[in-house]
């Protein structure tokens, strides 16, 4: 399974806004702490998604909640790079427009 936190990628000053490629029940506890260390410096947050291969609906709720939390401080959700998983968990769960906002500069 990917790490979340993105330690897989070595030195790569944006591995700890890159998401793991696993996006699992397992994952999603660990997901929520990457959230809330990216949160915690302040302004939008970015993360990466060009790493994700699979994603469930627990991440999907993690990632939600984030978004919802910067909201209120007006802040936002973006998302750098693109995963075919991504796009299409959330067009499932008819969240795929929501899912383009954060992708959109």
């Amino acid at each position: 399974m990917g790490d979340p936190n993105g330690s897989e990628h070595g030195g790569d000053p944006s591995a700890d806004r890159r998401l793991g490629r696993e996006l699992d029940l397992t994952a999603a506890t660990a997901l929520r702490e990457q959230c809330l260390e990216l949160m915690s410096t302040g302004g939008d947050v970015e993360i990466d998604v060009s790493d994700v291969e699979s994603v469930t609906t627990p991440c999907i709720q993690v990632l939600l909640a984030a978004e919802r939390s910067l909201a209120a401080d007006g802040r936002k959700l973006r998302v750098a790079g693109d995963s075919d998983s991504m796009r299409r968990a959330f067009a499932d769960l008819g969240l795929g427009e929501h899912y383009r906002n954060w992708s959109e500069r």
